[in-house]
């Protein structure tokens, strides 16, 4: 039975003076589509009947067809026939479908052969590293190695980025003089501060670097010979990256003049010049010692040494 296609004309039903004869057409009409559409429940070119859920039963579907549905096995799956090529060995890379895990799984992280635990310890992160993942301690502080000596500063294991602050040697202090005349000794004039060392800091990655060289600069020798000045302190340097020279000596007191303090050191490849990080480092206050007072014409005497230099590296995962 095909699904009703004839219109009720109502003309004749909507006015109390309409006629009778002319209305019971239109009547007979309704009922025949009534009839009609009851006939064409479930059938083609009709209207589908709904289950218990109030849903299109499978039955009714195209499963399995071309431009269908498809059909569901005792499992609630799609059946392997129904999907493209079978899913068979040729299409799964030449593996059986077993070959491959399943959506979701698990493995222990030691088992995986392209992740290396060696180690690995709590609240660390697994980073790619020349095709291996290994444990990283990522963007945290892993330690902190001072230089108050010249060495080489070795790369740990997940370091990329090291923070470091460099500072030069300090100058030596320059002689004082008293000096003598016939009528006595004359006012004490003291010898010229040594200069501090230059100070910078710098960030640097270190990820294709597994060693540099540090040298840290002495702190200046004195003067405590009349009329010379002290000697300039040793540049600190962290390799070719930073570099802090050191502060000049003093200079020597004459018989009526104090001796002009050092210029403090200057730097390269840091930051900024004059700014350092972690002063609470003893030797890296720049010892800029003043010269000493001379005695009736003698040399001047009490000069200091300038203040060895250091370098501190803050490594950084």
């Amino acid at each position: 039975m095909a699904w009703p296609t004839v219109n009720v004309t109502l003309t004749n039903l909507d006015q109390d003076t309409d006629s009778p004869l002319a209305a019971r057409t239109a009547l007979w009409q309704c009922g025949q589509n009534v009839n009609d559409i009851v006939a064409a429940r479930g059938a083609i070119n009709g209207i589908c009947d709904l289950d218990a859920s109030a849903q299109v039963p499978v039955a009714r579907l195209p499963a399995g067809q071309p431009n269908g549905v498809a059909s569901l096995d005792a499992n609630g799956l799609v059946p392997a026939s129904q999907l493209p090529g079978g899913l068979d060995a040729a299409t799964l890379g030449g593996q059986p479908a077993s070959y491959y895990a399943p959506a979701s799984h698990s493995h222990a992280i030691g088992a995986l052969s392209d992740v290396n635990t060696t180690g690995a310890a709590d609240g660390q992160v697994l980073t790619l590293s020349g095709g291996t993942w290994v444990p990283t301690t990522l963007g945290m502080l892993i330690g902190i190695q001072v230089f108050t000596a010249s060495g080489t500063w070795t790369k740990p294991a997940g370091c990329k980025r090291v923070l470091v602050s460099v500072r030069g040697g300090g100058g030596g202090g320059g002689a004082g003089v008293t000096p003598y005349y016939s009528t006595g000794p004359g006012p004490n004039m003291t010898g010229g501060l040594g200069g501090k060392g230059g100070a910078t800091y710098g960030i640097i990655d270190v990820n294709a670097i597994s060693s540099v060289p540090v040298t840290v600069g002495y702190g200046g020798p004195p003067s405590n010979t009349t009329g010379v000045g002290g000697s300039a302190g040793g540049s600190s340097s962290f390799g070719t990256f930073i570099t802090a020279y050191g502060g000049a000596g003093g200079g020597a007191a004459s018989a009526s003049n104090n001796g002009v303090d050092g210029a403090d050191g200057s730097s390269v490849g840091g930051i900024a010049n004059g700014f350092e990080i972690g002063t609470g480092v003893t030797s890296y206050s720049g010892n800029v010692g003043q010269g000493g007072r001379g005695e009736y014409g003698t040399g001047g005497n009490n000069a200091t040494y300038g203040g060895a230099g250091a370098v501190i590296v803050w490594e950084f995962g």
